[in-house]
């Protein structure tokens, strides 16, 4: 069983943003949209993470990560 983030690399770019370590947000990249349409095992260590929140955090602690569009604060808009 595998499973990617996005559909596409262009569903990925509308879906997705990138959250920055000091919380800004960013469009993805080319490569970030690829990464994320890419089918990856449940278990891969290498898949993306995937923010639930604009301030949740990774289990290092880090803020950086992928997050849904729709769950970017207004204030960060």
């Amino acid at each position: 069983m595998e499973f990617s983030s996005a559909a596409s690399a262009d569903a990925a770019r509308s879906e997705f943003v990138y959250i920055e370590e000091d919380g800004a947000v960013r469009e993805i990249t080319s490569e970030e949209a690829e990464y994320l349409a890419t089918p990856f095992h449940p278990a891969d260590g290498g898949r993306p993470y995937i923010k639930r929140a604009y301030t949740a955090r990774t289990p290092n602690g880090s803020l950086a990560g992928f997050l849904h569009r729709r769950d970017v604060p207004r204030s960060h808009t």
